[in-house]
């Protein structure tokens, strides 16, 4: 839009117009959507993926720890930056301002932001996000090498749970 503001005054003096060029009318607040991981996920990683309706002026993802026995820092705030803050589809983004995370603890993490004419998008929570970056061990105590079996049970132990296993037997 172009604005122009004239006026005049009780003996009707006529003002020079001041004129207002390129101005944008925005009453729509941005919109985090489809945000990765869902709540109650595991990472390895800080990284996020999310659809921004809109390019954003400013913005922030925040990682509140849950569990403060391990992670004594509590809250960590990113503020996002650069192609961070651009309208479309973020893909397991890399944020320039990532923090480290303690392995092993569980955290809420907070997305917002505002556009250019201040409208704020809701809060997108999602809770209970694991952080474990480490690799399950795996220990197998059954069949031991070179020995006679009858049966192809295994005996092992995990170090933690698994999303997936496999146990492969190849004849040598």
């Amino acid at each position: 839009y172009t604005v122009t503001i004239t006026g005049v005054d009780l003996a009707g003096n006529s003002s020079e117009p001041v004129i207002i060029a390129d101005v944008r009318f925005d009453a729509i607040a941005p919109v985090f959507a489809d945000v990765k991981p869902d709540s109650g996920g595991y990472v390895n990683s800080t990284n996020l993926t999310y659809f921004l309706s809109e390019t954003i002026a400013s913005g922030t993802v925040i990682w509140e720890s849950q569990m403060p026995e391990l992670d004594a820092e509590q809250q960590y705030i990113v503020e996002l930056e650069g192609d961070e803050l651009s309208g479309g589809l973020h893909e397991n983004m890399v944020f320039s301002n990532a923090p480290t995370l303690i392995d092993g603890a569980v955290y809420t993490v907070q997305l917002s932001g505002a556009d250019a004419a201040e409208n704020f998008s809701d809060t997108v929570m999602i809770s209970h996000v694991t952080y474990d970056a480490e690799p399950p061990v795996v220990e197998l105590f059954q069949p031991v090498a070179q020995s006679f079996i009858k049966s192809p049970n295994l005996s092992y132990i995990l170090s933690e749970d698994l999303s997936k296993g496999v146990a492969r037997w190849e004849r040598t």
